[in-house]
């Protein structure tokens, strides 16, 4: 058997020591046997299934109701028809009756799924909930969710770490500087939006001189009411652009009291 010469794998004409491969998990980058962060939720749902599956089964066998006979009967007398227009002529001292369902078991499973149904919401809450009550503060929230959120972070990082890393290997693939290629995922898991009370307290606050234009600007964009990615000097070109003026327009903004 003939052995052809061998292909080493290049780049840039230096040889690839390395294999160009990469493995996300919660817990970072590295190839290790980590628990899937959804594996309870799906534990769960599978034996939410079963008991699905089993309560299924036992209505089907037991909800229709089954009409009985004892007694001695000959072969002309057994019934061969029920209903409204069927006739039962049975010998004296015989018995009948309906057999149906009177147990506790179909209600326990209903109940049984219903504690699952609430355990999975919140095994998927704890790690996706960023909502904040409306009587606490973005403080208040951030310590209350900062557990629960823990392995949506982890996540974060990992995903974070493994883009930056492909891209510098790409970086590397095409001869750009590797240390340029970077990106940073918003680790802002909880809601900030600033409601209206809020808004018109700053808007207030800038009017009687307490903050300047531009923080007041930089609080509407923290509060997700103005564009992240537009400066205060491009919001204010594009107010001069439509017509107006920022500073005139807003010192007529009437407040409430």
């Amino acid at each position: 058997m003939d052995i052809e010469e061998g292909i080493i794998p290049q780049v840039n004409g230096r040889a690839l020591d390395f294999i160009p491969f990469l493995m996300v998990s919660h817990q970072g980058i590295r190839p290790s046997d980590v628990r899937p962060p959804f594996s309870g939720l799906c534990r769960v749902a599978l034996s939410h299934f079963r008991n699905s599956c089993d309560r299924e089964h036992a209505i089907f066998l037991t909800s229709a109701p089954t009409p009985w006979v004892s007694g001695s009967l000959t072969e002309d007398r057994i019934p061969r028809a029920i209903g409204a227009g069927a006739l039962w002529v049975l010998p004296e001292g015989a018995q009948v009756g309906m057999l149906e369902f009177t147990g506790a078991g179909v209600s326990a499973m209903k109940e049984l799924m219903e504690e699952k149904i609430e355990v999975m919401a919140q095994l998927g809450a704890r790690m996706l909930t960023t909502t904040v009550n409306r009587n606490e503060s973005i403080e208040t929230a951030t310590q209350r969710t900062r557990g629960e959120l823990s392995l949506l972070h982890g996540t974060v990082v990992s995903v974070e770490a493994g883009i930056n890393k492909l891209l510098r290997i790409a970086a590397e693939w095409v001869g750009a500087p590797p240390a340029e290629a970077h990106v940073e995922m918003s680790r802002d898991f909880i809601e900030a939006t600033l409601n209206g009370r809020q808004i018109e307290g700053l808007v207030k606050l800038w009017q009687s001189g307490g903050i300047s234009h531009r923080t007041l600007y930089e609080n509407l964009q923290a509060g997700e009411v103005a564009s992240p990615d537009r400066t205060f000097e491009q919001e204010r070109e594009m107010i001069a652009d439509e017509g107006g003026d920022m500073g005139a327009t807003m010192l007529r903004l009437p407040i409430a009291s």
